[in-house]
C-alpha cells in the first residue's frame, strides 16, 4: 500500500476538480459541487445530474492500489457510479490513466 493522503487533503483535491474523464475516455463529468458527504456532478453526454458519496470514494482510495469499474462497484452499491468514481479519482491525481495508484507525498 502506498502512502495515502489524509481525508482533509482528499477533500481539498475534490474541491479543485473541474473535469474528469472516464477510464475509456468516452464519458466525461464536470460542474462538481461538494455538499457535506456528497459530490454532485454533471454527466456531460446527457447533461444529467449525478451524485457520489465521498466516504465511498475515500474508502476505495484507501483500499485499492488499482481501480476499474468492477472493483470500485462494492464501494457505491446500489448506485451505479462506477465510471464517475474512477474518473474522479484519476482527475484528482491519485491514479494514473490506466487505473494504477500514484505515489503521494513524496
Amino acid at each position: 500500500m502506498l502512502n495515502p493522503i489524509s481525508r482533509k487533503e482528499f477533500l481539498s483535491k475534490i474541491k479543485l476538480l473541474e473535469t474528469a474523464r472516464s477510464l475509456t475516455g468516452r464519458a466525461s463529468y464536470s460542474q462538481f459541487d461538494l455538499n457535506d458527504n456528497t459530490l454532485y456532478f454533471i454527466r456531460d453526454s446527457s447533461m444529467k445530474l449525478g451524485a457520489i458519496k465521498v466516504n465511498g470514494l475515500y474508502k476505495a482510495y484507501l483500499e485499492l492500489d488499482f481501480i476499474n469499474t468492477r472493483n470500485v462497484k462494492p464501494y457505491f452499491e446500489p448506485e451505479r457510479v462506477n465510471s464517475p468514481a474512477c474518473a474522479i479519482l484519476i482527475a484528482m491525481g491519485l491514479y494514473d490513466k490506466r487505473g494504477f495508484r500514484k505515489p503521494q507525498n513524496e
